[in-house]
């Protein structure tokens, strides 16, 4: 597979630059997209690349015409699922390959009830949460299938503990956005949207509570194994006060919108900064998957520093395999697209260590 171009969108936020660095120390050439001119100018500038870049708007088609088959689009301006659709939509018609990093639930359920066969038919793909938030559970989850050895699964479930809730502007923005958007869990086989976050107690996670968090995941382990039940959480101290997490309140779809409208206006009148280099290389994480059969319960653990760094080492490693000749296209979860590949990232990355434990139940 020859690429034409590949385009980084929303290259001057924060988590881009380190995406624009890992690709340029790969020698990838790439243009920078973003809707403000000086913005590119001094991000090629700080980069040192030529000023070779394209103003342009995502919610707007007609400034999308600049995309032709084959191309790649890596989209990092988010929140997603209010900036993402008219992106989608346009690589989907073209045919370009789409990448994004949303931690965002409702875009990736839109994307897989929308372009699944489209996708399929025009042999591109789409990948969605090729970041720290979902893409390594679902790697994870890559892991269980093959130590289960098609065993049914019964459960799905992950956890997340943080040692720093120092975030990039665009994660605290859709943080802040996620009760304004449908939220699923996986119940009697099926996606079901949830407003209580309360957790069931946790087993074989060494930690005292969870709350449930509407991370993508979910959504990729119900399109790859149709699991009886399954969410995703945060963990924490039982004297947390987020332990006691009630419900997450829904209004109207029109009200919503509204409301999302009003933080994104409020939220851009603010100058936000990421965590400095330093502070990343302090970030701890745990992350743990349980995957459950009716004979085995498996529980995959990565521990390990530096979220930020390793989402970007996620994109370079996506375009690397989109350069690779595939037989597999359409809407496809990190781990199912990145494979055998991912496996091996995985369990030799220097960002975490990788642990694995299949028992019986």
């Amino acid at each position: 597979m020859t690429a034409q171009t590949i385009y980084l969108i929303g290259a001057y936020g924060y988590t881009a630059k380190l995406i624009a660095q890992e690709l340029s120390a790969a020698h990838i050439s790439f243009v920078p997209v973003g809707r403000e001119a000086q913005k590119l100018a001094d991000f090629c500038t700080d980069l040192q690349l030529a000023q070779h870049y394209i103003v342009a708007d995502v919610l707007l088609k007609s400034d999308l015409n600049f995309l032709h088959p084959k191309d790649i689009v890596i989209n990092c301006a988010g929140p997603f699922n209010q900036f993402a659709p008219v992106l989608i939509a346009t690589c989907v018609e073209v045919g370009a390959h789409y990448i994004d990093l949303t931690g965002e639930q409702f875009i990736v359920q839109e994307s897989y009830a929308r372009y699944k066969e489209s996708a399929q038919h025009k042999q591109i793909c789409l990948l969605h949460s090729m970041a720290f938030e979902s893409a390594l559970a679902d790697l994870l989850l890559s892991c269980a299938l093959l130590a289960l050895e098609g065993e049914a699964v019964e459960s799905v479930n992950t956890y997340y503990w943080l040692n720093s809730q120092q975030m990039s502007p665009g994660t605290k923005l859709t943080m802040k956005l996620a009760n304004y958007a449908s939220n699923y869990i996986i119940a009697d086989k099926q996606l079901v949207a949830f407003e209580q976050q309360k957790a069931a107690p946790l087993v074989g996670i060494p930690y005292d509570a969870a709350r449930i968090v509407p991370y993508p995941e979910v959504i990729f382990a119900y399109e790859r194994c149709k699991p009886l039940s399954g969410s995703s959480h945060f963990l924490m101290d039982t004297n947390s006060n987020l332990a006691f997490a009630g419900v997450i309140g829904k209004g109207t779809q029109v009200a919503d919108q509204q409301q999302s409208e009003k933080i994104i206006a409020r939220f851009k009148q603010i100058m936000h900064a990421g965590p400095s280099a330093m502070e990343r290389s302090q970030q701890h994480f745990e992350l743990f998957v349980s995957v459950c059969t009716q004979g085995h319960r498996y529980i995959g653990k990565l521990k390990g520093v530096n979220m930020y760094q390793i989402t970007a080492e996620l994109v370079l490693l996506a375009v690397r395999q989109l350069a690779l000749p595939r037989e597999e296209y359409g809407v496809l979860s990190p781990g199912e697209f990145l494979a055998q590949n991912g496996i091996f990232w995985l369990s030799n990355n220097l960002f975490f260590q990788f642990e694995q434990d299949k028992i019986a139940r």
